[in-house]
């Protein structure tokens, strides 16, 4: 073989683009797998450093004959207290992050998604790493390898970074979701969804 040939074929070797890996298909219909998913309400730190109290709240004691209703005097926390405290200091648009989703219904394709969580609230996705602004919430949505990564902010400097994978051996999607800013310390939740069937 000529040496020219050669060195041609060595120098398209080199330039050669290898083809890109296929993305992973997320459209479906995905119910939460409670089992296997974090509480992020447990996981809040506040950025003084309490930790909202665990366990349940015992009965409220006796109230006296004609006194009404029993009730706990006020001051008194509990769990719901504790969750109304972390609820009141998120921005509405991320509120959501403290109750997972109990279904995703996710449609598109790879450079565009839908997301629906069933409780009223669609997400439109363009994965293309551009600016979204959608009401008071930006959003920046892209592939990163096989993960979709969205970063979500709102005034103020929130900001929840969610990373989407499909789970090996299984058709099963991992959600790891981190929210930080100046209210709490950085919050890592973990949360799984199972499939029921693809989308039509």
């Amino acid at each position: 073989m000529p040496s020219a040939w050669i060195a041609c074929a060595a120098t398209a070797s080199l330039w050669a683009v290898p083809a890109p890996e296929p993305r992973p298909d997320f459209t479906g219909r995905w119910p939460l797998n409670a089992k296997e998913s974090e509480d992020a309400g447990k996981k809040f730190v506040l950025s003084d450093g309490s930790r909202p109290s665990v366990g349940r709240r015992p009965a409220p004691p006796a109230s006296g004959a004609g006194s009404g209703r029993a009730r706990w005097p006020s001051g008194v926390p509990g769990p719901e207290d504790d969750r109304s405290r972390i609820e009141g200091s998120l921005p509405p648009p991320l509120r959501g992050f403290l109750d997972a989703a109990p279904n995703l219904a996710i449609a598109g394709n790879e450079s565009e998604l839908t997301i629906d969580d069933g409780r009223g609230l669609t997400v439109k996705l363009v994965l293309d790493g551009s600016v979204q602004k959608d009401a008071a919430v930006s959003r920046v949505a892209k592939w990163d390898g096989p993960s979709l990564v969205v970063e979500s902010r709102v005034e103020g400097g929130t900001q929840l970074l969610t990373r989407y994978n499909l789970m090996p051996g299984a058709r099963r999607i991992e959600v790891y979701s981190m929210l930080s800013d100046s209210q709490h310390r950085p919050v890592t939740v973990r949360r799984v969804y199972d499939t029921v069937e693809p989308s039509p």
